[in-house]
């Protein structure tokens, strides 16, 4: 089952992503500076998340951050998972266009353990709706809106 700290790494790369493609809402926009400022100040981890804003995408990057996130007990900590819901609700919230940009169309999925990479697409790479899944639902690498050659 995925961590709570690998949850919250997931809300922060798909920000940095809307941000990388210019799709990021100024809620978005918003409450990701939050997120990071907190986790920044609080937890001295700016260097993470520096380093996953440049490439989201880099499971390498997530690893380091889902692993700062826990060792520091940012994961645990009551206001960074309220930051990370309220990024995550601001980026519900994006137009669909926007969300397409991003590669991911997801809409009410209920999942024990859910896993998204490096998928490729010139609009939406991953579209899901109304799902249930009981075990580990995994799909390799996400990666919309690139252009056709």
């Amino acid at each position: 089952m995925e961590t709570i700290g690998a949850a919250i790494t997931a809300v922060l790369a798909g920000a940095a992503a809307a941000a990388l493609k210019d799709v990021a809402s100024t809620a978005v926009k918003d409450a990701y500076a939050a997120l990071k400022r907190l986790i920044s100040d609080r937890y001295k981890r700016g260097a993470v998340l520096s380093a996953l804003e440049e490439d989201p995408s880099s499971e390498a990057q997530q690893t380091a951050v889902t692993e700062a996130l826990e060792k520091t007990s940012a994961s645990r900590d009551p206001e960074v998972v309220a930051l990370a819901d309220q990024l995550l609700s601001a980026l519900r919230n994006l137009p669909p266009a926007s969300s397409e940009a991003l590669g991911l169309d997801i809409e009410r999925l209920r999942a024990a353990d859910v896993c998204l990479r490096d998928i490729v697409a010139s609009g939406t790479a991953v579209r899901i709706r109304d799902t249930d899944i009981a075990g580990r639902f995994d799909v390799s690498g996400v990666r919309g809106g690139v252009p056709k050659n």
